[in-house]
């Protein structure tokens, strides 16, 4: 979870921008285009990224409809690798707009989780970027179980894959409680030995 040292005048933009959006004098989308020379040099992405998370922190739950929402996730996913090598704030991004959209889209949960878990090694990020994608898996669990069963096996393999050789105390007691909400609701098939060993491991 990292972010970009930013100048005064970029915070200072940063308020303006998302007074600006709260109020539905600009959009979110017009607000990424000004940010376009930051994120065509591979040396400003970062600056880029950290001013469009500073600002979607400070925008209210209902801000943005679900197009708006759908496109951000859209946009920070194709770019979550490359921030897992620069520890960088993509991870951050999409923790917030899963967790604190309102109009988080409809069935979204299905190509995040693949995009994340499937696509990704979880275990390359940073523990602060880990705990976060932990905490949108748990969201998921709660919020959108029923698209998760929807993946059947695919969902357990690439499940223990992500907590796989999680060692971290601070990670630990979130594998935890995940492992025993899979295990109460998911059919495990022939994965079930396999958990239940991570379990008591």
């Amino acid at each position: 979870m990292g972010f970009a040292v930013l100048k005064d005048k970029d915070n200072e933009d940063i308020v303006k921008y998302a007074a600006d959006i709260k109020e539905k004098k600009k959009s979110i989308l017009e607000f990424i285009e000004t940010l376009k020379d930051d994120f065509s040099n591979i040396d400003t992405q970062e600056y880029g990224l950290t001013k469009l998370v500073y600002v979607l922190q400070k925008l209210p739950n209902d801000c943005l409809d679900e197009t708006e929402v759908g496109s951000l996730l859209e946009f920070f996913l194709t770019r979550l690798e490359g921030s897992a090598l620069r520890s960088g704030c993509v991870v951050t991004g999409i923790h917030h707009l899963i967790l604190h959209s309102k109009n988080l889209p409809s069935g979204c949960e299905v190509p995040i989780f693949q995009s994340i878990y499937s696509e990704s090694t979880v275990q390359c990020f940073s523990q602060p970027d880990r705990t976060e994608l932990f905490e949108i898996l748990d969201f998921f669990l709660k919020h959108r179980r029923q698209g998760l069963k929807s993946l059947g096996s695919e969902f357990i393999l690439c499940f223990m894959r992500a907590v796989n050789g999680e060692r971290d105390p601070r990670c630990l007691l979130q594998v935890f409680k995940l492992y025993l909400d899979v295990i109460k609701d998911f059919d495990l098939g022939i994965f079930l030995f396999i958990v239940e060993e991570n379990i008591t491991t």
